[in-house]
């Protein structure tokens, strides 16, 4: 039984190797044939897809099946998508500022040559008085937060002990 199969597969071996003999034969024809049915031509290349005799098909058919197959993996798609299923596994850890600052330095470090083409706004001007003055006003309103919490929690505490005060007074 053994001696079959290795025959049986010897055989298919045999015949993949006479089809792709054939089929390498077949397209160096076509192509010769090609090359002499245009050899005056200078305006177009031999192999062109808008020949008007298109006697080898392989091209095109490789051409349709590339394309057929990548038209749903846009890379663009891909990256979105993974950056949306990210942010959705991981939530509020994922795209933060701290990671933000720790890919600048990985690509600061490792690949500064990528520095040329980060978005950078001509007019931005980190000493400028305007944008010192959103960045006091905004330190301003954090320090009124914490000021207005910290009320909030003494007048909550002071509300607590009156609260405990009364309760323990006999009426």
């Amino acid at each position: 039984k053994l001696w079959q199969n290795n025959v049986f597969a010897f055989a298919l071996e045999c015949w993949y190797l006479a089809l792709g003999l054939y089929s390498m034969v077949t397209r160096l024809v076509l192509f010769i044939v090609t090359i002499s049915i245009h050899i005056g031509r200078i305006d177009k290349p031999v192999l062109d897809k808008d020949l008007k005799l298109q006697l080898d098909k392989y091209p095109i058919l490789f051409r349709q099946d590339l394309l057929s197959g990548e038209a749903h993996r846009h890379p663009y798609l891909d990256r979105l998508g993974t950056l949306y299923m990210m942010k959705l596994r991981y939530g509020s850890q994922f795209a933060n500022t701290a990671g933000a600052a720790w890919r600048l330095l990985f690509v600061a470090a490792l690949m500064p040559w990528l520095r040329q083409h980060r978005i950078r706004d001509e007019n931005f001007d980190a000493s400028s008085h305007e944008l010192q003055a959103r960045i006091d006003s905004i330190k301003k309103e954090e320090n009124e937060k914490t000021m207005l919490k910290a009320i909030l929690e003494e007048s909550n505490e002071d509300e607590n002990i009156y609260k405990q005060n009364k309760q323990t007074i006999p009426q």
